[in-house]
């Protein structure tokens, strides 16, 4: 029932030509963009005395509200920083065993926060996951 004089409200709002209306119903939505992708992917340099290696990185970050979203995206090139010196000049061997992941994980989580907390005042970021993890 809510739902549907939820689209009554919009289609008339839309009819009237009520933009304030149809923000006020649309602030009672639930939020739902809950995962902010950082793009591109972060790619570093590994520390290895052998050749170059690499790790590219993509990851998304967990956040509960759209405050929250705001914070992140305001200060996406300072998480981004932190993220990349956090990765960068680790052994190989250090991000390529599969049990270190989900420390690493768990280290870069931190990282973010902190880098938040500094200069947001707030945590912001309640998970942090990779989708997709190549070292080359």
């Amino acid at each position: 029932m809510k739902n549907a004089v939820t689209q009554l409200v919009l289609v008339l709002a839309l009819v009237l030509g009520l933009a304030p209306l149809q923000s006020a119903v649309a602030q009672d939505e639930p939020f739902t963009e809950n995962y902010i992708a950082i793009d591109p992917a972060l790619i570093v340099n590994l520390a290895s005395e052998r050749r170059t290696r690499f790790l590219k990185v993509g990851i998304e970050l967990y956040v509960r509200t759209a405050e929250a979203a705001e914070v992140v995206n305001t200060h996406m090139p300072l998480v981004r920083d932190r993220l990349i010196t956090y990765f960068a000049g680790r052994s190989v061997e250090e991000v390529s065993a599969v049990e270190e992941r989900d420390a690493l994980r768990l280290g870069a989580l931190k990282a973010v926060q902190e880098v938040l907390l500094e200069r947001a005042g707030v945590f912001a970021v309640d998970g942090l996951y990779f989708g997709s993890f190549i070292i080359q």
